[in-house]
């Protein structure tokens, strides 16, 4: 791993924990830290507000929905410095941020998504898993799904009602459609698409990248597909992609919408 990518993979790292309450996906009330070692319970006053907000969340979030975040606010900054560490070596354009938008998954997708973690944590102790990332959170990482669009509402809070538009029935209902029912590919790394998209102003689209919160479970190298079905997750032929195969543990955090202009 080179010194830019190991870089960009703390930043993502440290961004984590922001995005789990950011993204209305809220912590348990003693997330685990370390295998045997617990955060402490806090004040009952604090902790009750807290399970409050969430319960009014899921009631209020029982529909998909996206919100425009305004340049300065502090969700977009941190989306931009996830977005700007995988980039960092593009020298082909100038990349500028359009929009970003946060997305208001909903109730359904929050739970489908729950699930996954935890069927990944249940049989990472009936198979006494070595890794302990399987035990305490499912492997959850953070990656991207990047995409052309051609949607007229993608710049907007509001959602198009176009059936063939992916992004906007991602947002609906998640990855969780009868077009990618066999798993989803995803990267660590913006670097390849922007890099290989410079048509993407001749043909009038929009680059969209999705963050995303994913349950990766167990992962596999594609060179061992024979163990293929004991596996959640299975790296691509590039290191910074991955094939996750249940779709429902893909959960989209942000978009963000691209406007680069290549210098050659």
């Amino acid at each position: 791993m080179t010194a830019v990518e190991l870089r960009a993979a703390r930043v993502m790292q440290a961004c984590c924990g922001f995005l789990r309450w950011d993204a209305h996906c809220g912590g348990k009330r003693t997330d685990v830290t370390q295998i045997g070692e617990e955060r402490p319970i806090l004040h009952r006053s604090r902790r009750r507000s807290l399970e409050d907000e969430v319960a009014r969340h899921y009631t209020k979030n029982w529909f998909a929905s996206k919100t425009l975040l305004e340049t300065g606010d502090p969700s977009r900054n941190i989306i931009e410095m996830i977005f700007k560490t995988t980039t960092a070596n593009t020298t082909t354009c100038t990349i500028n941020i359009k929009q970003v938008l946060k997305l208001n998954n909903s109730r359904e997708t929050l739970e489908r998504f729950e699930k996954v973690r935890v069927d990944v944590k249940n049989r990472a102790y009936e198979h006494h898993d070595k890794d302990p990332r399987n035990m305490v959170d499912g492997n959850e990482q953070l990656l991207f799904y990047t995409k052309l669009a051609s949607c007229k509402q993608l710049e907007t809070s509001k959602l198009c009602k176009d059936s063939n538009c992916s992004i906007c029935s991602i947002i609906k209902s998640g990855f969780h459609t009868a077009k990618r029912k066999t798993g989803i590919w995803l990267t660590t790394s913006c670097q390849d698409f922007v890099n290989d998209n410079a048509h993407a102003e001749m043909m009038n689209v929009s680059m969209a990248i999705m963050v995303c919160r994913v349950i990766t479970g167990r992962v596999i190298d594609m060179v061992d597909t024979k163990f293929e079905d004991e596996y959640d997750s299975i790296e691509g032929v590039k290191s910074n992609q991955l094939f996750v195969k249940n779709p429902s543990g893909v959960l989209p955090c942000f978009v963000i919408v691209l406007d680069c202009k290549y210098t050659c």
